[in-house]
């Protein structure tokens, strides 16, 4: 039995007892196969498919394998983030969607709107009644398996969010100055790197293409910068927990502090005994100790391995658009 979860994937592996990695590989290759049935029912020769369309359909393994990664990557963090509440039903009612099928219907309808309106404005009268319109049955297909990915990406990041405003129980600044909250954004972080995965798979045909269109670029563009704030807006409810901890233990060794000074003002030597001297030196440590409870719940080389991802997706893109339109 799949988990409450599950992605229709998942879900169709079960009900057909075949193994998930063998459901994933005939689902492409299923939608390959119509791709080319599409192509001769609309009297295209099959021979002069452009190795764009070839390659997107080829590589649809890969959004297929993405949900079921997703999934499990939540699964995972759920079980992090249980351990650190009392009350479960908060962290369970954060993935409660995660396997729906509405919205993945909806966002299939506005993506192929997106390709289809600017085509059909464009188009010559009575074109888009032609048999070549049965070509955008596997397209249709294809933005499905795409929207699926796309779903359970963005909604496991507003997930990690929502995880993040429940009372969870952090661990002391003593032993962790993330306070327990580095594996939310391990997770974000590899959600975003398999957004960029996806992303350069679904850019990938674009690419290859000589006749895709300015807009489809722009759209490409829009798809890798959205990327970045994929990885940060998820992570400020867990920042805002941080930054209230070190507020609070601050203001309390601050309080600390006024205390002991208003000892050491009221004494009229100017030595200090040991005992003293001591409170001083631990107030000081630990003042330091608070001092460094981070402000976000990574490390700097997650943010350089983000920005190395995405300067490499932009790379990659610029280079295809510089090779269509310069003619290098």
């Amino acid at each position: 039995m799949p988990h409450e979860h599950a992605v229709w994937i998942e879900t169709l592996s079960a009900k057909l007892r075949f193994p998930l990695g063998a459901t994933i590989v005939l689902l492409a290759v299923g939608t390959f196969l119509l791709f080319l049935l599409s192509r001769v029912v609309a009297g295209v020769p099959v021979v002069e498919a452009a190795v764009a369309d070839v390659l997107l359909f080829v590589l649809l393994v890969f959004p297929l394998a993405i949900p079921v990664y997703v999934r499990r990557m939540m699964v995972s963090l759920e079980a992090r983030a249980l351990s650190m509440v009392e009350d479960p039903k908060g962290v369970r009612k954060t993935l409660a969607s995660l396997g729906r099928l509405t919205p993945v219907a909806l966002l299939s309808v506005a993506i192929f709107l997106s390709f289809f309106v600017p085509l059909a404005a464009g188009a010559q009268p009575g074109a888009l009644f032609s048999p070549e319109l049965f070509l955008f049955v596997p397209f249709a297909v294809a933005i499905w398996i795409s929207a699926t990915a796309l779903w359970t990406l963005a909604y496991s990041l507003v997930a990690i969010y929502r995880m993040g405003r429940l009372p969870l129980k952090l661990r002391p600044f003593a032993l962790d100055r993330a306070l327990g909250l580095r594996p939310f954004a391990s997770t974000c972080l590899r959600l975003t790197g398999v957004y960029y995965v996806l992303t350069l798979l679904l850019i990938a045909p674009d690419i290859a293409s000589p006749a895709t269109p300015a807009f489809i670029y722009v759209q490409d563009f829009v798809l890798v910068l959205f990327g970045l704030p994929l990885f940060l807006l998820p992570l400020l409810s867990l920042r805002a927990k941080l930054v209230a901890v070190r507020s609070e233990k601050m203001a309390w060794v601050n309080a600390w502090f006024h205390r002991v000074m208003q000892g050491v003002e009221s004494r009229e030597d100017s030595e200090l005994p040991p005992g003293l001297q001591n409170e001083l030196a631990s107030i000081d440590k630990i003042q330091r100790e608070i001092q460094s409870i981070k402000s976000w719940p990574f490390d700097v080389g997650a943010v350089a391995k983000l920005l190395t991802i995405l300067l490499s997706v932009t790379a990659i893109l610029l280079a295809g658009v510089i090779r269509k339109y310069l003619g290098f």
